[in-house]
């Protein structure tokens, strides 16, 4: 008797055989994920990934500001701005420029450049400089004191600029002379004054010349000093020693501030952050769009077939570790500078791919309770069609049958334990 209900109960755990009901499912599975992927491939078509994928990255950096999760800075970079309390109304002198130069060259950077869209001094001031040196080169021999020592730091001034240490606002077009600025990347054109920094500086840009901004988070994290506190010597020149020294404008109220994950910047303090993050080689990789549909196709057939194969709880509870896995991959590789995955693309299959099981799972639960419902109305013995019967007796004769069976194997069981 014993070993009759051990077989029972064996057989009772087998799996059931495939058959055509089990293909059927399986076709139906196969229809619902190809939908599936169209109704996503048509989202990307419509550049709403896109949109989903930047509002993500927006939000990994508000979370690294606000928790303070940011890279800590090299100081490779500094930027000097216009924050000024003692200079009068720009654009300033030529002189300041000759005065500011000359300063931050004392320390021995290896690069001092001109970024932004607008330029804090005088239109042309670097040309009227060297336009100074060579009159007072003509007439040499009769300088006073003063004027050598003028014409000795405007020589100065010219050397930077002859061994490519010293770029100027004239000495190439701006970014921002079109939209620089695109989905958080750089638009970087050949021939600008940042692609000439980036030369100089032996850096080496992505393909296309799209350059990913790291931003530095929280954005006070980007070295800066103001330009009184050069001037006056309240900087050590060590702190320029070996340093890309950027100086732009970013507090003149006529400069266009642009909305960034950093908060609104300026174009000169978006170029500091893009070549900082470059010169720190956190520029991140981009996985090929066939690599990245492959990996989503799979990771929701698995899904689809493990949602098959397990619990309605199980599945469910699996589908949230898959959500929380691929946020937490995403994270990692964007805030580390590694790669920019995006989110979008498989939370909206593995969202489709649920609605597709439970729409799977509901047509199944209908047919089932329209084929039951054509069995009660056989063994009830009832004579009217199956569309004359009220829901109401549908349902009685529904809850008898269940009551009888529920009889049946409970007290099966329980006959059976007796006897063991």
């Amino acid at each position: 008797m014993r070993a009759s209900s051990e077989d029972s109960m064996t057989s009772a755990r087998r799996p059931p055989k495939a058959g055509p009901r089990e293909f059927g499912v399986l076709v139906r599975a196969v229809v619902i994920f190809a939908i599936v992927l169209g109704l996503v491939g048509l989202l990307e078509f419509a550049g709403l990934v896109r949109v989903g994928d930047t509002s993500v990255n927006r939000l990994w950096f508000a979370s690294v500001e606000r928790f303070d999760l940011g890279r800590p800075p090299t100081t490779k970079i500094i930027l000097i701005d216009d924050r000024s309390t003692k200079l009068p109304a720009q654009p300033w002198s030529p002189d300041v420029l000759l005065d500011l130069v000359t300063r931050v060259a004392a320390g021995h950077p290896s690069l001092i450049a001109a970024v932004g869209q607008q330029s804090m001094f005088e239109h042309d001031a670097g040309a009227k400089l060297l336009a100074e040196l060579d009159a007072l080169e003509r007439r040499e021999r009769g300088l006073s004191p003063g004027e050598r020592a003028r014409m000795q730091a405007l020589a100065n001034f010219r050397a930077l600029i002859t061994n490519h240490v010293l770029l100027l606002h004239e000495d190439g077009p701006s970014l921002w002379s079109s939209e620089a600025l695109v989905d958080g990347d750089l638009q970087v054109a050949k021939a600008t004054r940042f692609d000439s920094m980036v030369q100089r500086l032996a850096l080496t840009l992505p393909d296309e010349g799209r350059l990913p901004v790291h931003w530095l988070l929280p954005a006070s994290k980007l070295p800066s000093m103001q330009i009184d506190a050069v001037l006056a010597s309240e900087v050590s020149k060590a702190n320029f020693e070996d340093k890309v020294v950027l100086f732009g404008v970013t507090a003149n109220e006529e400069v266009v501030s642009i909305s960034t994950p950093a908060g609104l910047l300026s174009s000169a303090q978006i170029e500091a952050h893009a070549l900082a993050g470059l010169s720190d080689n956190m520029v991140w990789g981009e996985v090929p769009v066939a690599w990245m549909w492959i990996g989503t196709a799979l990771s929701g057939a698995f899904l689809l077939w493990f949602l098959h194969r397990a619990s309605g709880r199980v599945g469910f509870l699996f589908g949230v570790l898959l959500v929380v896995a691929v946020l937490a991959i995403d994270y990692l590789a964007f805030s580390t500078g590694l790669l920019r995955l995006g989110v979008t693309r498989p939370l909206l299959l593995f969202g489709l791919v649920y609605a597709g099981y439970w729409a799977l799972q509901a047509w199944d639960t209908i047919a089932g309770l329209g084929r039951l419902h054509a069995k009660v109305l056989y063994e009830t013995g009832a004579d009217r069609r199956e569309g004359e019967v009220e829901d109401a007796a549908f349902w009685d004769d529904l809850a008898e049958l269940g009551k009888v069976y529920a009889e049946q194997v409970v007290g099966g069981r329980t006959r059976n334990r007796r006897a063991a």
